[in-house]
């Protein structure tokens, strides 16, 4: 039961919810009854969908027993709600109990709780939570008093501290789940099974629903600023800055500033430096004020100050700035531009452009922040472009980047067969921090789609917190990794789609090197390459925790076998992790690969609720750690193997054998299982489970998602269809939940 404003003497009681299964005593004695609504905001569901019953003597209020009882009635249409909400107004103070036992469509129902505590309340009142929110409440007070029949279910035990203090409740709770009609909840045990609540902490908690459509990736959080802000905000006259003037454009919007090179007319003078449709701007203007609107046509844009063409402000978060072309049309910047380095970047919304290449950061004594590259192009020459995000001046951050929905491709030689050009669809340095790259394509890039460079070989601390979620290769290459991770820290990759081989350096999909601290490759979909995820070499002090949860790999195929080989476990597979020091391999489906998980290397490995099924090369194992001695702590719980011909190959160093063989050498491996995974249609890419696949039911709750949520605050004990775990009695092997 969730209490707000609760004294210090009751803050740690609870009240406890018996539902009463029948009614068999009617009450004799009645007092009026006032009945109210209350207004709860944007409500769903039907309106009289539920109703307090006070007439007939069954909502009433037990002085003797210290039971209220409330009988409820559920109207015969409506949506169909998944729990009811009971609001309990006590001396000021509210308590609500959310109940999951919902009367049926036409039904009554008397609900007893054991208020013998607190005593009578003021006022009680009731709601049907849906799916999609909660509903109207119905409330009554002066609520009438008589002597209850006990609910035909037995009492209702007292919620008070117990004289007998041999049993000590020990609760210990779950993680929040994700908020959810304006409310989340979690589950908590009491390891000393008291039966009793009085210490129990919350189970439900207000929380505040993102706004817009848009559904960020597992396991990033939504950024503050820059993915649904709209130019049209300016449509109000009290969010325009009073010293601009506003035009009406062919959107049914406003600008402030309006470009058009290809005018014969243009001027850098007119209308005062501002321009309009009649009397456009010859070039960009930068910097410009808090507020302005760079409405930009024709094109291409070649002039530069400095190296750089400048797309440069001061705005706000109440008056972004917006660089942009028309929603019809990508106007080409035919040089390298640039935010930052002459100027502040700040609040700054740069859309519907095709860039040459574009980078954001700061000079000595220039800020950035709050920089977004949205529904644009990024495409260069055999030369350069490509976008950068870092900074040159030590301590000067750049904080708050936003690409999104961008389309990155054929920057630099991206086919050559020679050389390492290293110019990257996206790359990130130093000294940056809340960075997003989503929902973003990258191909045909001559270096990495991603990579996070940070320090390279050394401070995890100097570029963190930085999410690349749900970008996609467009099934084409890029000459070397999809994404690839260098000294950095608290990276989120998730979501990702790789689905094609790269050039000629490139043999995996994604991974990391020299060692960063809490990398997290969560739910991404690798198939098609050469390895899935590969993790190379540390360096001296490297970070001590890396994750992978959730990923599917599959049809994992070298270009050339001539040096590849299944004996060797620095050899490119599904997971070649050798950098890290603690690895938590968990809930991946891994299926038609060279390889399963290979490691040379020292440390410790956490592989539990794997599926690994078809290595399709002989001598190749399932599972090869070269080293045992090196890596003494490693555990092997709940996975589940399958190879169709043949054994499943396990090798713990002196270790090996198959699943019956390798559990009966160590007490490090436990519960884990030989069976067909009985996939949907793997053939078809479908890797969803049937319902009879030993899989389904049969995992094991990792610490890891506990840990996530505690580092981050997000919630991701799901599968990689953001389906919640567990569907059923317990969670599913692999990387999908059985629903």
């Amino acid at each position: 039961m969730r209490k707000r404003g609760i004294s210090a003497v009751v803050a740690t009681v609870l009240i406890i919810l018996i539902v009463a299964m029948a009614v068999t005593t009617v009450w004799v004695f009645i007092l009026p009854v006032v009945k109210d609504v209350v207004d709860v905001g944007d409500v769903v569901g039907d309106v009289g969908a539920v109703e307090i019953v006070t007439s007939g003597g069954y909502t009433l209020w037990d002085e003797e027993e210290g039971v209220l009882e409330v009988q409820v009635e559920r109207g015969n249409d409506g949506e169909e709600p998944i729990a009811i909400d009971f609001i309990f107004s006590i001396n000021g103070s509210s308590v609500t109990e959310r109940v999951l036992d919902v009367l049926d469509a036409g039904a009554t129902k008397v609900y007893p709780f054991d208020l013998s505590y607190y005593g009578k309340p003021d006022k009680v009142g009731v709601a049907f939570v849906y799916a999609d929110g909660v509903g109207e409440a119905v409330t009554v007070d002066d609520i009438p008093s008589g002597s209850s029949g006990g609910g035909g279910g037995g009492s209702p035990p007292v919620v008070v501290a117990p004289e007998d203090d041999s049993c000590s409740e020990s609760w210990s709770c779950g993680s929040w789940s994700n908020c959810v009609a304006s409310s989340r909840t979690r589950s908590c045990t009491d390891s000393n099974n008291c039966s009793t609540v009085v210490y129990r902490p919350d189970l439900s908690e207000a929380c505040e629903m993102p706004t817009g459509d848009w559904v960020p990736p597992i396991g990033i959080p939504r950024p503050s600023f820059g993915i649904e802000e709209s130019y049209r905000m300016y449509d109000n006259v009290s969010a325009q800055n009073p010293d601009l003037t506003y035009t009406n454009n062919s959107e049914g919007g406003f600008y402030t500033h309006y470009v058009d090179n290809s005018d014969a007319g243009c001027s850098d003078s007119n209308v005062g430096g501002h321009g309009n449709a009649s009397l456009p701007l010859c070039t960009i203007p930068s910097p410009v004020v808090n507020g302005s609107v760079v409405e930009v046509h024709g094109g291409p844009y070649v002039h530069k100050s400095g190296s750089y063409l400048r797309l440069d402000g001061r705005g706000t978060k109440e008056r972004p700035i917006f660089f942009r072309g028309g929603e019809s049309e990508h106007v080409r910047i035919g040089v390298a531009s640039q935010s930052g380095y002459e100027n502040d970047a700040m609040y700054i919304i740069i859309e519907n452009l095709s860039l040459f290449g574009h980078s954001i950061h700061p000079n000595d004594g220039n800020y950035v922040d709050h920089v977004v590259l949205r529904n644009s192009e990024v495409s260069g020459d055999y030369s350069g472009g490509g976008v950068a995000v870092r900074s040159w001046v030590v301590d000067n951050w750049v904080d708050n980047v936003v690409i999104y929905n961008v389309d990155i491709h054929e920057n630099g030689p991206w086919d050559a067969t020679e050389g390492d050009p290293d110019i990257h669809g996206i790359g990130i340095g130093e000294y940056v921090k809340n960075i997003w790259i989503v929902d973003n394509q990258m191909y045909h890039n001559a270096g990495n789609g991603v990579q996070l460079t940070g320090s390279g070989q050394g401070d995890n601390d100097l570029a963190h917190h930085v999410y690349i979620g749900r970008n996609y290769d467009n099934g084409l290459p890029n000459l070397q990794r999809f994404i690839a991770i260098k000294g950095s820290s608290d990276v989120i990759i998730s979501e990702n789609h790789v689905s094609s081989q790269g050039g000629y350096r490139t043999s995996e999909g994604m991974g990391f090197q020299y060692g960063p601290e809490r990398v997290w490759f969560l739910f991404n979909k690798i198939h098609n390459v050469n390895g899935g995820i590969v993790c190379n070499s540390n360096v001296a002090n490297p970070g001590n925790y890396s994750y992978f949860i959730g990923n599917l790999i599959y049809n994992i195929t070298q270009k050339n076998y001539s040096d590849w080989n299944p004996n060797n476990a620095w050899s490119p597979v599904a997971m070649g992790i050798v950098g890290g020091v603690n690895r938590y391999i968990i809930g991946n489906t891994i299926h038609n690969v060279d390889g399963g998980i290979y490691t040379p290397s020292a440390g410790n490995f956490y592989i539990m609720d794997n599926i690994i099924s078809e290595v399709t090369q002989s001598e190749a194992r399932h599972i090869y750690i070269e080293s045992r001695t090196s890596t003494p702590n490693s555990l092997f719980y709940n996975n589940l193997f399958s190879q169709e011909a043949g054994d499943v190959r396990i090798e713990w160093g002196s270790y090996a054998g198959d699943v019956a063989m390798f559990e009966g050498l160590t007490g490090s491996a436990i519960d884990n299982v030989e069976a067909d995974p009985l996939f949907i249609d793997a053939a078809n890419d479908n890797f969803s489970l049937q319902s009879g696949s030993l899989a389904v039911d049969n995992g094991i709750v990792s610490e890891v998602y506990q840990r996530f949520y505690d580092l981050y605050g997000i919630n991701i004990s799901v599968d990689i269809n953001n389906v919640t775990r567990p569907q059923g009695a317990g969670w599913d092997i692999g990387a999908y939940e059985y629903s």
